[in-house]
């Protein structure tokens, strides 16, 4: 897999900033249970749920990387970052290239209510989550399973087809990370997933039009509660 500056004919870059923070029931470091641990030779179907409880344990994550989008021989890459925190809060910044003009959206959450500005300064609320987030996953799929979201999840091609169609395939290492491999081989729904051994979070995922990338990943660290409100949204209420 090549880095951004790489890959083929470039039409467009985005940057995404995802900042999520805030309280359910207690803070989320409270909530987080203990990370799984890896079993000596786990099948594709243990592996996939040793993901999904790796994501729950967590009190936050941070981690950027980078989406190889393919169509009709056409390449662009996305570039993003991501900073999650509890279930109540979150922030997600997207700049486009100037393909054809740049702008910035925004969408966010202070734990009041939902929020989004579309490429100006003016702040449109009554969105909720799902619909806020659904708008960045083609490029990054830990926000829908961080939030435990339908659309735009993981998970779901998985699901899809029969399970000898559902195959753990040789290990492989993406930079320093050995990570266990799983794929779909369902024709109608194809999906891989790298996950790191040690810790059992997504290193890549890969569908039929993109591959997307995500490293220096880093968890359960703490954050202030300014940190997801947008400096253009600040005062605004």
């Amino acid at each position: 897999m090549k880095k951004p500056n790489q890959v083929g004919r470039t039409f467009a870059a985005c940057l995404i900033i995802f900042v999520g923070i805030g309280t359910i029931g207690g803070s989320r470091a409270q909530q987080a249970t203990t990370p799984p641990k890896e079993a000596a030779n786990p099948s594709a179907k243990d592996i996939l749920a040793q993901v999904r409880l790796a994501y729950a344990s967590l009190s936050t994550y941070r981690d950027t990387g980078w989406t190889v989008h393919q169509y009709k021989g056409d390449s662009w890459t996305n570039l993003f970052t991501e900073l999650l925190g509890t279930r109540t809060c979150y922030r997600v910044e997207v700049v486009t290239a100037a393909h054809p003009f740049s702008r910035t959206n925004r969408f966010w959450c202070d734990g009041l209510e939902n929020c989004c500005q579309m490429g100006g300064p003016t702040v449109f609320r009554g969105s909720d989550l799902t619909v806020n987030l659904a708008r960045v996953f083609d490029d990054t799929c830990i926000p829908a399973v961080y939030f435990l979201l339908q659309w735009g999840n993981v998970f779901t091609p998985f699901k899809l087809g029969p399970d000898t169609e559902l195959l753990r395939k040789p290990d492989e290492t993406l930079g320093d990370e050995s990570c266990f491999v799983v794929a779909r081989t369902t024709p109608a729904n194809p999906a891989t997933v790298w996950v790191g051994k040690r810790d059992f979070l997504i290193r890549r995922s890969q569908t039929n039009s993109r591959i997307e990338t995500h490293e220096h990943i880093s968890t359960n660290e703490q954050f202030q509660v300014t940190d997801y409100v947008p400096l253009s949204a600040r005062g605004s209420r």
